[in-house]
């Protein structure tokens, strides 16, 4: 008749030992579960005002904006901003292609031009000799943020 955990403990160097010490804590642990407990239910709290609040202009994007380009035969790739920005927000750009480039190749994104209303931008390929423009149809995932205040956009 075996005892609990002692046949493992029997036999030195044993490479099965800590899998079923391991296998039999966590059947252990697994019985004992533990029933959850009901979170406080809160209401959110109203606020009652005489008048509407006016949104800021800022208010329309509230966090990141973001959108997938796909480029065209020239590489490019341009996003328009529905709704603008108040001034040129921060941009952030990733290229993303399918399938596996060239040994030695990478995807590098350059910004041509940005303003309040769209961006666009190039992708480009490196290789161990050249910079060349990337083929058509390469995903480039765009991040808008608006511009801190105080920044000139």
């Amino acid at each position: 008749m075996a005892v609990r955990g002692t046949p493992t403990r029997r036999v030195p160097g044993n490479p099965m030992a800590g899998v079923l010490r391991d296998l039999q804590r966590s059947a252990r642990t697994m019985r004992r579960t533990r029933k959850p407990r009901e979170a406080e239910q809160v209401d959110p709290p109203i606020v009652l005002t005489s008048h509407p609040v006016p949104k800021r202009p800022a208010a329309l994007w509230a966090g990141p904006a973001a959108r997938v380009a796909v480029t065209n035969a020239n590489g490019m790739a341009s996003w328009a901003f529905s709704p603008p920005f108040d001034r040129s927000p921060v941009i952030g750009a990733v290229p993303v292609t399918r399938g596996v480039l060239g040994r030695g190749e990478a995807l590098t994104v350059t910004i041509e031009e940005v303003s309040p209303e769209a961006v666009t931008v190039r992708v480009w390929r490196i290789t161990a000799d050249a910079a060349l423009v990337a083929p058509p149809g390469v995903g480039v995932h765009l991040t808008a943020v608006p511009a801190p205040p105080g920044e000139q956009g």
